[in-house]
This record gives C-alpha cells, sequence and structure tokens, in this order.
C-alpha cells in the first residue's frame, strides 16, 4: 500500500494507509485474542497466563516483522557481478 511512497511526501499523505491500518489491527486482534482464550475458565486466567499471552503476541509481531523484512530485502538485493 505504501509502496511507491518516498521522502518527498508528507504526514497527511498517510493518513489512509494508517486507518486501513487501525481497522485490521481491530479485525484480527480481536478474534485471536478470543480463539487463544478459549480453553481457559473464567477461573484459571491469572498474571502469568496474561503475561505469557502478551509476551507470545510480541514476540510473534516482532519474528513477523523481521520475517518480513528478510524477504523484502532479500527480494530487492541486486547481485554482485562476478
Amino acid at each position: 500500500m505504501d509502496i511507491h511512497l518516498s521522502s518527498d511526501f508528507a504526514g497527511d499523505q498517510l493518513w489512509i494507509p494508517n486507518i486501513v491500518r487501525a481497522v485490521g489491527q481491530a479485525i484480527v486482534l480481536s478474534p485471536l485474542s478470543s480463539i487463544a482464550m478459549v480453553g481457559i475458565r473464567a477461573a484459571g486466567i491469572c498474571p502469568p497466563a496474561s503475561g505469557l499471552f502478551n509476551m507470545l503476541r510480541n514476540l510473534g509481531g516482532a519474528f513477523g516483522t523481521a520475517l518480513l523484512a528478510t524477504i523484502v530485502t532479500k527480494a530487492r538485493a541486486v547481485p554482485f557481478p562476478t
């Protein structure tokens, strides 16, 4: 969506992409949280379970970002002439 942006773009050109991202995160993260907690009884939800869930969510986001950055970097890499 933002692949055409350059350093000449200003903040007002980023409104639509940011709105799309915000709506997409709300649509995706709510069901994922519900799916992750479906097997836990209300009495079983405790601080360690919540901490583990949040840590794994952050770790998954960091891993996904690193993976996508690697894929984009490899796709755009120009091989050295031999």
